[in-house]
């Protein structure tokens, strides 16, 4: 409900910090011919916001307008609010809830800002989750050369070797030729849709260099490894945004956040306790490739070296999905709080599911190898990929892309890694009303994450908020 002008008109009499910060935005807009002139009130006898305050007013009667005109098409504004709503249709406690979780956390975070920017700047609609302003339509960065394999250093991680050697499973697996043939077929079908072009971020990996000089490089990797430390349960857009507000703090030399304290938003997840642990290990010794060989591979890929398979929960289940294997069915799936874990693969052994129903449920799949499996499942993407001519990253990249269907990808698989951070950097500009190339610069320095909540509304919603 709208507070009644009384309330607003004291609230701004005595403008705080933040209603201040907010009036200057609205003046540098007002100079940018962003908030023209408005003529007349809509209401001609209402009384203004403050006397003191023509910004105000100003904002306001924009905000009436805006109203007035949206509510013609009302229906449009609640279309992302009742996908929000819409009740989590998987079994709680999966990998499948997790995603479509975050995914309505990034809706909320995404979408709502947006609809308050919409109550103060006229012509600006609320975008839907996933739309993003390009603005001029310019890009950021060359894409051109994405298929190209970057020019550093290619080489192996350190593995687990198994003394007893390798699960049977992951033999009769990796050695199944009906498999493999699938297997290759689905990577081609994701080199195709561009999965090939998926790590090489070596525009952005330049954008550092330009701006930081002799340290871009390392900058560049620290940001890396920070989006590996929050990859986990993360859709693409999300991780990449949740990693810049850890590198600013890296930046910034204010440390990690404590483990287990709260983020600020939007930088908040429902793997937050994990992505705080994995943030202080990077800002410590850095990533263990034998004890934590996924972060370590994901963080290398990103950075270039497309040697070491990142083998994640698409990873993993695609192979094993496709060979319908009732081994690698999960044994302990969690459908809610305080509900007995269930054991899938006994319901599959015992005939009550049939094992073709269990491969439509990619929840119902183990979503990562064992610590005496890793090494044997990149070895096999490994040898996926020299049939095909890719490199190990190409390929793990292509599988996930073309077979996203499959495994319950959350994230676009159409967009290359590159893609994501320009989406985010596009649209956090917009949020703020600067050039892309002013946020880029900003984020590269460490002076302000890649945010979702426009500072604009944040003061308007929130006027004793702190600065962010």
């Amino acid at each position: 409900m709208a507070e009644p002008l009384s309330v607003l008109r004291d609230r701004y009499a005595q403008p705080d910090a933040a209603t201040q910060r907010f009036q200057a935005l609205l003046d540098q807009m007002a100079q940018r011919d962003q908030l023209p002139d408005v003529g007349e009130p809509v209401i001609p006898s209402g009384p203004m916001v403050s006397a003191g305050a023509p910004w105000a007013n100003k904002a306001a009667d924009l905000a009436s307008r805006y109203v007035l005109k949206q509510m013609e098409g009302a229906k449009n504004l609640v279309e992302t609010p009742g996908a929000v709503m819409r009740p989590n249709p998987y079994p709680e406690g999966s990998e499948q809830w997790h995603s479509f979780e975050n995914s309505r956390q990034q809706a909320m975070t995404d979408w709502a800002p947006q609809m308050a920017m919409a109550m103060v700047l006229p012509g600006r609609g609320a975008e839907a989750p996933g739309e993003v302003a390009l603005g001029s339509g310019r890009k950021l960065f060359d894409y051109s050369n994405l298929g190209k394999v970057p020019d550093v250093p290619q080489f192996d991680l350190a593995r687990y070797t198994p003394p007893r050697g390798v699960p049977q499973r992951i033999t009769d697996l990796t050695n199944d030729p009906v498999v493999r043939d699938k297997m290759l077929e689905v990577i081609q079908q994701g080199k195709e849709m561009g999965g090939a072009n998926w790590y090489n971020a070596d525009p952005l990996r330049e954008a550092f260099g330009k701006e930081l000089g002799s340290g871009g490089d390392a900058a560049f990797k620290k940001y890396m490894d920070l989006v590996a430390a929050t990859s986990p349960r993360s859709e693409v857009g999300a991780n990449v945004r949740n990693a810049s507000y850890y590198y600013g703090r890296a930046m910034r030399g204010e440390g990690m956040p404590e483990v287990g304290s709260p983020n600020p938003q939007p930088y908040g997840h429902l793997a937050q306790r994990l992505h705080q642990m994995n943030a202080e290990r990077v800002a410590g010794e850095g990533w263990d490739p034998l004890n934590n060989p996924k972060p370590a591979s994901f963080a290398q890929n990103l950075t270039g070296n497309q040697q070491p398979v990142t083998v994640d929960t698409h990873a993993f289940r695609l192979p094993a999905i496709i060979a319908q294997d009732p081994r690698f069915v999960e044994t302990a799936l969690q459908s809610g709080k305080g509900i007995p874990a269930e054991n899938i693969q006994k319901l599959v052994n015992s005939g009550q599911l049939s094992i073709e129903d269990a491969a439509k449920r990619p929840a119902y799949w183990q979503t990562q190898p064992k610590a005496n499996e890793y090494a044997a499942m990149e070895q096999y993407y490994q040898s996926l990929g020299k049939e095909l001519g890719l490199t190990p990253a190409q390929t793990q990249a292509s599988a996930w892309v073309g077979g996203g269907k499959l495994t319950g990808l959350a994230s676009d698989e159409s967009k290359p890694f590159l893609q994501f951070m320009e989406d985010r950097i596009n649209k956090t500009a917009e949020a703020r009303g600067e050039a892309p190339k002013q946020t880029l610069k900003n984020f590269i320095r460490g002076r302000a994450a890649l945010l979702s909540l426009p500072p604009l509304a944040a003061a308007a919603l929130s006027p004793d908020a702190p600065p962010r």
